[in-house]
């Protein structure tokens, strides 16, 4: 800037130079950074499955999503635990929790190299359970106990619950 400054040019001339080249060097860098973590999150979600989990747990938790407005929207989780014990995460953002949705994700694990699941963990939604059957049937179900638990709590008496839960 010194150069430019012995050159004739102002030091607002100079500040608007300058301002424009970190703007396009800014808006390179940020390009560059979404192409990489793009790239990153397709590998994720691309990378081969072990071919056989001893439990898989399968389950919905709602994030706040803005478009717009903020609305609730469903994040299907899935995570895989293999017989030594390494574990396997899978997230999908899907607006709506249905059968159909559960086959997709369960149809695209399966061609992903996940053959076998000898147990099979999630909540009491019934699209689930039916998508599970189908696409991986004769597999063990277990509905997960903090569910059941919630369950039980909402029909006792609260004078009951420490007894009950105990």
């Amino acid at each position: 800037s010194i150069q430019l400054y012995q050159k004739g040019i102002t030091t607002r001339e100079i500040a608007d130079i300058i301002e424009k080249c970190m703007v396009a060097i800014i808006a390179q860098t940020n390009s560059n950074m979404t192409k990489d973590v793009v790239e990153a999150v397709d590998a994720f979600h691309n990378r081969p499955l072990p071919s056989q989990f001893e439990v898989v747990y399968f389950d919905v938790c709602f994030i706040i999503v803005k478009r717009g407005t903020a609305q609730k929207e469903e994040l299907h989780v899935l995570i895989g635990i293999t017989h030594q014990l390494e574990t396997c995460h899978q997230l999908w953002h899907n607006p709506s929790e249905s059968t159909l949705v559960y086959k997709e994700l369960l149809d695209y694990v399966k061609q992903r190299g996940l053959e076998k699941i000898l147990s099979f963990v999630g909540d009491g939604f019934q699209g689930l359970q039916e998508a599970w059957q189908e696409i991986y049937s004769g597999v063990r179900f277990q509905r997960c106990w903090v569910y059941i638990t919630r369950m039980v709590h909402m029909l006792i008496r609260k004078t009951d619950i420490v007894h009950v839960l105990a």
